[in-house]
């Protein structure tokens, strides 16, 4: 998810995203009694939630995915938690061993849901296209591909650690897409995204920060394994920004450039996150983006769907036990 927030130039801070940390069982009262105790929980701060994701089917459920019995306790399970949060729920499933092209299992799963998405892998090329849709035509399949973020913390031998994001194939990064007003800068190393980013907790609520208290903040987040090592890591950041034009000094004061910082090309500098377009309905839903999207700011009764793909192997996936918290983006902020 980090890399998602850095990616796109956003901050996850306040960002009503919750994971929990181990499955469930939504095949037993017990298990969707706690699912439903945790969602609760949640909603008292955030809301009602607008999308619930259930990853995997197989992890989440006691029973036999082959039995149309013990599908259809977690199918009723589904529809409890969809009509009682007014949300979509969204189930992650395995594909077949020998065919690729259904979901593993039970029929009575496809047979349920009004959204059927099948994720299949070429290559480098992931491509997601709709095997059911319910009282519509099918939108047309989309690809994609993996992009590589670099994160702002390293590991045990200091090299700076690495996820993933998926992106549609070619698509140009919105970060650092060609803008007429945009300035002519190289790319933020992933210290100088962590410089911009102290140098605005230094700040306050202030518009300019002395070089000591910038370093201070610097320090405490940069995870260097000694203090020659931030020092160091200090320095090329302040002199990166400093001629990338990012950052301005005057009488050892620093400051955001006024342009750079109209802007808003700091990105993960923002702590606003901006808005996500609403989609009108269904009518829109020509590609897997917008459906993906219309899901985060669904309305009232959307329905049910599930996703198949290809994965590995499930037999690893035994821990049912439901965690009594559950994990917001906002951790991520600290680095």
């Amino acid at each position: 998810m980090k890399a998602w927030f850095l990616y796109h130039g956003v901050s996850s801070e306040n960002v009503p995203f919750f994971v929990s940390s181990a499955g469930t069982s939504l095949d037993t009262k017990e298990g969707l009694a706690d699912v439903e105790l945790a969602l609760d929980e949640v909603s008292k701060g955030y809301g009602k939630p607008k999308l619930i994701i259930i990853d995997t089917l197989h992890r989440n459920m006691q029973g036999d995915e082959n039995s149309s019995q013990d599908v259809g306790l977690v199918i009723k399970a589904a529809d409890q938690l969809r009509v009682r949060y007014e949300a979509a729920v969204l189930i992650v499933h395995h594909s077949g061993h020998t065919d690729k092209s259904r979901g593993r299992g039970s029929s009575s799963l496809r047979a349920a849901v009004d959204v059927e998405l099948l994720l299949s892998v070429k290559g480098g090329v992931r491509t997601l296209g709709c095997s059911k849709m319910k009282d519509s035509e099918p939108f047309q399949p989309s690809d994609y591909e993996l992009k590589s973020v670099i994160l702002p913390w390293t590991d045990e031998a200091g090299n700076f650690e690495t996820s993933a994001i998926i992106l549609p194939t070619g698509e140009t990064p919105k970060t650092w897409a060609s803008q007429e007003n945009a300035p002519k800068v190289k790319r933020q190393s992933p210290a100088e995204t962590l410089g911009l980013s102290t140098l605005k907790d230094a700040m306050g609520d202030t518009s300019t920060v002395t070089l000591e208290a910038w370093r201070e903040c610097f320090y405490r987040k940069h995870h260097g394994d000694s203090m020659e090592a931030k020092r160091k890591a200090f320095l090329r950041t302040r002199e990166g920004l400093t001629s990338k034009g990012l950052i301005t000094v005057e009488n050892d004061l620093y400051s955001f450039k006024e342009s750079e910082l109209d802007t808003g090309t700091y990105g993960t500098c923002g702590t606003d996150v901006p808005p996500l377009s609403r989609l009108s309905g269904r009518d829109m839903r020509d590609n897997p983006d917008k459906i993906l999207k219309d899901c985060l700011v669904s309305r009232p009764g959307v329905p049910l769907g599930t996703v198949s793909g290809e994965h590995d192997d499930p037999k690893s996936e035994d821990d049912n036990s439901f965690p009594s918290v559950v994990n917001q983006t906002q951790d991520y902020e600290e680095f």
